[in-house]
Order: structure tokens, then sequence, then C-alpha cells
């Protein structure tokens, strides 16, 4: 290696020497700086829930070493408000240095509280009860397939919900998360979590459910010879044509077109399907259009004929 190699590698060297030390001085000498941290705890007397909304972030200025700055893991565990002598009812809490600390803050000083004097902080008896659990997992599925409505699960389907008493009274349901799927074209199984409602007011015994859909190619049938049943439209009572002025309807059958999920089209029988004419008392004569009544996910692609003449004997 030739000498003017050399010099320049000792130069270089030198640099990087240089710009460590640097960087070891300055990040080691203390400074002062502003966050917005979010509020992620908050220390309460035993037994007790908070019902009122706490902030989501609180503005501060810190002091600490450069180096510990720089680290985000204490910026990401936020603050902790202090209020465990608060009293049931409404309170009100000065925010200053003694009452928010940081979660993490070691060697990490909070030097002022911007923006917020004082929260207002009503407190209630904490209570657990079960809520059921109730799914937002929406799907699009792909074409020619279709959910099998009735046949989907979530696990658990109740879980124990524990924060102020009173708030509880407000919860229906404790939702998962939203999630949206789309094309779908087979049964499918996921882990949602839970969404806790009113923030870290509640805990909830289970952090997430097992949610299933059942999806199934769609599949069409026809049906051949289905009665159709004459009723009166005040009552929606079957009617007999010896009861009713001897009126009957012509054709008294018709033929069904059906669609539905695979499973479901082909277990289907005649009667869990109700076909019926509504047959007013003054007109025993002219044509009706059939109603056709189906189970839940079947759905009808056309009836043949679509109109039935009511002829009096």
């Amino acid at each position: 290696m030739s000498s003017s190699t050399i010099n320049i590698v000792i130069k270089l060297i030198a640099v990087l020497l240089a710009i460590f030390l640097w960087f070891n001085v300055i990040t080691q000498k203390k400074y002062e700086h502003h966050f917005d941290l979010p509020v992620t705890e908050i220390d309460l007397p035993g037994k007790f829930g908070v019902m009122t909304s706490l902030p989501e972030s609180l503005s501060v200025v810190v002091e600490a070493e450069g180096k510990k700055l720089l680290r985000d893991d204490w910026q990401k565990a936020g603050l902790r408000i202090k209020a465990g002598r608060l009293k049931r009812g409404l309170n009100n809490l000065e925010i200053n240095t003694e009452s928010v600390v940081l979660v993490r803050g070691e060697e990490i000083e909070i030097k002022e509280i911007s923006g917020l004097a004082s929260l207002e902080i009503r407190l209630d008896q904490i209570d657990s009860v079960l809520k059921p659990v109730a799914s937002r997992l929406a799907i699009v599925t792909a074409d020619g397939y279709t959910v099998v409505l009735g046949q989907g699960t979530v696990d658990p389907i109740q879980t124990m919900v524990t924060g102020p008493a009173a708030l509880l009274l407000q919860i229906d349901s404790i939702f998962t998360e939203q999630k949206i799927i789309d094309e779908v074209d087979g049964s499918m199984e996921l882990m949602l979590a839970l969404e806790v409602p009113f923030g870290m007011s509640f805990t909830t015994a289970h952090d997430s459910a097992r949610v299933g859909m059942v999806v199934e190619p769609i599949k069409t049938r026809r049906l051949e010879n289905v009665t159709v049943t004459m009723v009166d439209p005040k009552t929606m009572r079957a009617i007999s044509a010896r009861s009713y002025r001897k009126c009957v309807i012509d054709p008294a059958q018709v033929t069904l077109e059906l669609a539905g999920p695979a499973s479901l089209i082909y277990s289907l029988k005649k009667g869990q399907i109700r076909v019926t004419a509504e047959i007013p008392f003054e007109k025993f004569d002219g044509y009706v259009e059939p109603n056709v009544i189906l189970p839940d996910g079947i759905t009808l692609i056309s009836i043949s004929p679509d109109s039935l003449r009511v002829v009096a004997n």
C-alpha cells in the first residue's frame, strides 16, 4: 500500500472518530423538548372506574440527555394520570407534574404541561356484567358465491365486561374490530380484536373473538306443482272455495325457479315454501299476482305463471 493511500485511510479514520466523539458529546448533553404524548394509563382508587372521557394526549416539555430523547419507546408508552385520591362522583383534578407522569420515564423529567390546567373526572362503582359479542366482519363474495345466512359463528358469544356500573347499562354488545374482505369464494374463519368501549374505563375478559362465515356457490333449482293458497288480505288466513263465495284460482299450482347456497337449495322442500293469492271478498272474478314466501337465504328468480285468474263457481 502506498504512503498516500495510508495517509488517506488515517485521515478518514480520524474524521470518523471525530464524528463519533462529537455525537457522543451532544447525545449526553441535556436538552428540553416539546412532545404531544398519548394518555395510556390512569391510576384510580380501588373499585372505581372513570365515567368521563379522558384526553387522548397532553402537551408536555421534557428534559433529558439527547440520546434518551432520541429513543421512541418512552414516547409510545405515554403518560399516566395519577388519580388514586379521587372519590366517587365528580372530581376536579389539577393537571401538573405531580398528577401526570411518564409511564416509562427513567431519567426523563417532565418540566411543564401546557394546554390543560385541570380535568373533570367522574368516578362510579365498578361492576361486571356478561355482554354478547357481535361481529363486524363484512365480506364481499366472488361472483357465483353467497353467504349462508344463520350459519356464521362467533366464539365466545359472550364476554364479561368490567367498568363503571352506570356506563355498563349503556352497552348492548361488545363489537369486534371492523374488517372487510373482498372476493371471498369459500368459508373462512379468523380472529378479530374486541373493541373496548369508553377507552380505559372498561376491560373485557377476552381481547379477541374467533369469527366464522360460511360461503357456498350459488345454485339454482326448479320446483314444479307448488300449490297456491287463497288468503283473506285482511287476516292473511287461508280460505276455502266453499267458504269464500265458491271462487277458485286457475291455475292452482305454479312453477318456481329459485337460487341460493348449495346446501340450502338442495335440501329445500315444498313445505318450506308458501305461495299465496290474496282474494278480496268483493273481487271474485279477475286476475291476481301470487306472493311467494321463501326461507332466509333463498331468492326467487321467476314464477310461472306470474298472474292467476280468480273464477267464481
